[in-house]
């Protein structure tokens, strides 16, 4: 299954506590990865079943944010999906004060 990027919308925006300088792109992380976990279960997979994922930044420097969030979605003795971090100039979906800082596409596997 390949789950297109999300973003990290709540309602069609990025809600204020992932827009407030505060921790923003580990707000902004783990809306993305909660984004990611609805589309997955919706289509009856989870994160045990993604094998591939792309992470798209706006900044590289945000990379050790982005991750303190992302290997939470793992436990100690799982093995997360291959992973590919890209800094980007700016990310679809942001408005003027309020950029979007993470985008992270998946790809899913289940054999039958």
């Amino acid at each position: 299954m390949y789950v297109s990027g999300q973003i990290p919308y709540v309602n069609g925006a990025i809600p204020d506590h992932a827009n407030d300088g505060v921790n923003d792109i580990q707000d902004q992380s783990k809306i993305v990865m909660e984004n990611l976990r609805a589309v997955l279960a919706e289509a009856g997979y989870d994160f045990d079943d993604a094998v591939r994922a792309t992470v798209y930044m706006s900044d590289i420097s945000l990379y050790g944010g982005f991750n303190e969030v992302y290997g939470t979605y793992w436990g100690e003795t799982d093995m997360p999906p291959s992973r590919a971090a890209v800094a980007v100039k700016e990310l679809p979906g942001g408005k003027p004060g309020a950029p979007v800082l993470v985008e992270v596409s998946m790809v899913a596997y289940k054999s039958e």
